[in-house]
């Protein structure tokens, strides 16, 4: 994250940093920085504040004339600047906080002069920006803690947001400074993850982030600040339930805002790098907010928001990655939006995506195993949930119908894929192959508990290599294959063209019904009988 946070600061800032840095001098600033000391701070600090303390006393002086003091603010100007070699310094931070200096950096942010007010910005920006040494030197990490624990007295998280709210856009030196705000937000919370609560609760910066994603969103209008302020929103979803529940909820009503916002991708494609990430960081949001949250929920279904996933998807633009993502975690173990998909009608749609890849001119969204990955789990959703309540009897036969269409060209799809993900599983992990063990037609043994006691790494090794995908195929091929004499007469040939069996697809489906579950937000009792049922249908398998 640090990395990607640098070069997309260095691209804000642009040529005019460059040339300032230059005119300072690197090799005199590094040389000042490694001479600086307890009392070359002391002599910083001291410098400062005096020219804080003159700027001050005339400004209130001579309200009226500036020209009374235009001096006083250059000389202020340059003690803050000074002090940028502090913030170089960690392991000198606690010296800083002793002086007492930290009220008087933070009153520069409503500093009338937006000079100095950037000042101050760039000041934080540094000394919060911990690289990897840093982190690792004790001294270093006390002093970085140390500040914090000062900056966050002093109320620096209502001062950030003031200062975004008061900041002009319009002027490039203030755009860079709004950029600057948001980097230090997100230095905050690395150093501190547990503030994304606060920052949601006591501040406006959801509000701010949200309005702006948003603007110039008809024209989509695209810029840095744009996309840091949705990566941020992302963080913060990610990191705050406070940030998911206000997103859902109206005065913000942020799950209406996104998809309006993402809606001006259903036709047109991203124009730039920059664009397709922000269209991704919608999404992700989305996926949080529209799912996470009972409210949330209840406005995407409010707002019609399958509809938009069923156009996007239908299109085939850079922003179907992103809806079939949403559809697939929309669709889990929610049987109103499993019913509403099916009566859009958006099976087509799904269908015609399983048996079609995306256009591979859009090189960074293509991904066949992403999209395969959230196809199949939609289709896994519609069947499980659907399956559950004989209410929906009508509705689960439409989904199976599917797969007598077009001579079973949607079964054979699926044949294909389990021969494809299975292949990639054994090719990586020979000792590891979903069909490996004895064939246990009651579920039991066969590494009983197995996947409950291997070791992360080894569970990454696996996922990595293919096996999620593969047991979500070989989920929806059972469940197909057990449903219908034709379907399962079919099945077992193109099994054997691919050199597998229906016993194979057994022993991953008792795989699934063993950790199943795990990470399920859904009633125990619909995991139970999710299970009972893969087991069910995995000893059915297992006897053709």
């Amino acid at each position: 994250m640090q990395r990607k946070k640098r070069t997309r600061e260095e691209a804000a800032l642009g040529d005019a940093v460059n040339d300032e840095d230059a005119s300072l001098g690197d090799g005199d600033e590094a040389g000042a920085a490694a001479a600086l000391d307890e009392a070359g701070v002391k002599r910083l600090v001291l410098a400062f504040e005096r020219a804080l303390t003159r700027n001050t006393q005339l400004r209130v002086k001579h309200a009226h004339d500036p020209t009374k003091f235009v001096d006083s603010e250059v000389e202020l100007d340059e003690a803050a600047r000074a002090l940028l070699a502090v913030a170089a310094q960690p392991q000198l931070f606690p010296v800083l906080v002793a002086t007492g200096a930290v009220a008087s950096l933070l009153a520069l942010l409503a500093h009338e002069n937006a000079d100095i007010a950037l000042d101050a910005i760039a000041f934080l920006k540094d000394a919060t920006d911990v690289d990897a040494e840093a982190a690792t030197d004790a001294h270093a990490a006390h002093g970085v803690q140390t500040l914090l624990d000062a900056l966050l007295a002093a109320q620096l998280l209502a001062l950030l947001v003031a200062t975004l709210q008061r900041l002009d856009e319009a002027q490039s030196e203030e755009r860079q400074g709004v950029h600057s705000v948001l980097a230090i937000a997100e230095n905050v919370l690395e150093l501190r993850p547990e503030l994304a609560q606060t920052l949601v609760q006591e501040t406006a910066l959801l509000a701010w982030l949200l309005a702006r994603v948003q603007r110039g969103a008809k024209e989509r209008e695209m810029d840095e600040v744009k996309l840091y302020a949705s990566e941020l929103l992302a963080i913060l979803v990610q990191s705050a339930d406070a940030a998911v529940h206000a997103l859902a909820t109206p005065p913000l009503q942020g799950v209406d805002a996104l998809l309006t916002t993402v809606a001006r991708y259903k036709k047109a494609e991203p124009s730039s790098p920059d664009e397709e990430e922000l269209v991704e960081n919608l999404f992700d949001v989305l996926c949080v907010v529209a799912v996470g949250d009972k409210d949330g929920r209840r406005a995407f279904a409010q707002a019609e928001g399958l509809k938009l996933l069923q156009i996007i998807i239908k299109n085939k633009v850079y922003a179907r990655r992103g809806a079939l993502k949403l559809l697939d975690y929309v669709l889990q173990n929610d049987v109103k939006a499993c019913r509403r998909w099916v009566q859009l009608p958006g099976l087509g749609t799904l269908f015609a995506a399983l048996v079609k890849q995306s256009s591979k001119r859009h090189k960074k969204a293509f991904d066949a195993r992403h999209d395969e990955e959230h196809v199949l789990g939609a289709l896994w959703s519609l069947l499980r949930t659907l399956r559950r309540d004989p209410k929906d009897a009508a509705l689960y036969a439409r989904v199976l119908a599917k797969f007598h269409e077009d001579d079973m060209l949607k079964l054979e799809r699926l044949c294909e894929l389990h021969a494809k993900y299975r292949a990639q599983l054994r090719a990586a992990l020979p000792d590891e192959d979903e069909d490996s063990g004895r064939d246990d037609d009651d579920g039991e043994g066969e590494g009983e508990g197995e996947d409950e006691e291997e070791d992360e790494e080894a569970l990454l090794a696996r996922l990595d290599a293919g096996a999620f995908v593969l047991r979500q195929v070989d989920a929806v091929l059972a469940e197909v294959v057990t449903s219908d004499a034709a379907l399962a007469q079919r099945a077992q040939q193109l099994l054997t063209l691919h050199d597998s069996a229906p016993r194979v697809v057994a022993r991953s489906v008792r795989r699934l019904a063993r950790t199943l579950g795990a990470d399920e937000t859904q009633d125990d009792a619909d995991v139970a009988q999710d299970k009972a049922h893969l087991r069910s249908v995995a000893q059915r398998l297992s006897a053709l």
